[in-house]
């Protein structure tokens, strides 16, 4: 035997090359394509958790509520106020604040605004937030209709003052949440008033 018949001729190893080559390329896409996947998915489960996580607060702000004439409960399809018991944990314990809230929708944004309600009404302190953008919510009142059905309505003027609703419910309509997500919470010392058609 010749000594140049031992090794691989130029053309094999071009062969060789580019069956690597394929197989890199195939496995750096599908690792690429794992990752954006994976980052999407984790995405999306954050926007779901901060959801979750205002539906929570929400509720837990109106059971809450407190019957208050000075700032009562107000509510509109797009808008929410009512005063209600903040509690707020720090490192030196417990804290309770006496505040007023207001949900809105505004250019498609939910914002939430917070004015601390004081003995002293010389300085009062606002503090408002953008909760999500792009969104869309309708909150309704329970009430009682005429044949004692409870009915759900869009409106809580509380003129003249009546106190708390049983219950509020909110339509939010984003990507974040689906096709859509409805949460209703019950207000244990709110009111059930008689809607008359």
């Amino acid at each position: 035997m010749k000594e140049k018949d031992r090794g691989f001729t130029f053309v094999e190893l071009l062969v060789a090359a580019s069956i690597l080559s394929v197989i890199s390329v195939v496995v750096v896409t599908s690792f690429r394509t794992g990752l954006a996947a994976y980052a999407r998915s984790e995405e999306n489960l954050t926007e779901k958790r901060e959801g979750d996580v205002f539906l929570t607060q929400l509720a837990q702000e109106l059971r809450n509520a407190i019957p208050f004439s000075l700032h009562p409960f107000v509510g509109e399809g797009d808008t929410i106020t009512f005063p209600t018991r903040l509690v707020q944990y720090t490192p030196e314990g417990m804290k309770e604040e006496l505040v007023l809230i207001q949900y809105r929708i505004h250019d498609g944004a939910l914002i939430r605004t917070e004015l601390k309600l004081r003995k002293s009404l010389l300085e009062p302190v606002q503090v408002s937030d953008v909760l999500f953008e792009g969104i869309d919510a309708v909150f309704d009142f329970l009430y009682l209709d005429d044949s004692n059905e409870l009915s759900w309505e869009t409106d809580w003027s509380n003129k003249p003052y009546v106190g708390l609703p049983r219950g509020v419910r909110i339509k939010l309509s984003r990507d974040i949440f689906g096709e859509g997500r409805t949460s209703e919470i019950l207000i244990p010392h709110g009111v059930l008033l008689r809607r008359s058609s």
